[in-house]
């Protein structure tokens, strides 16, 4: 298995399929690698001030 394929699978448990940008990036798995951690740290991030509504709209 790719190193890619583990974020791709990812995705589709996620969202029920692979958006056309993580395609894009698979191209080139450094920037796919890169993307995939500032995701995680977006998601992650815990505030009492921060909504989910406020994570989703910064990560899309």
């Amino acid at each position: 298995m790719k190193d890619y394929e583990i974020i791709l699978n990812e995705a589709i448990k996620g969202m029920g399929f692979v958006p056309n940008s993580l395609h894009r990036m698979s191209v080139k798995p450094n920037i796919l690698g890169a993307f995939s951690m500032l995701y995680a740290n977006i998601k992650g991030f815990s505030s009492s001030k921060t909504t989910t509504l406020d994570k989703h709209q910064i990560i899309y």
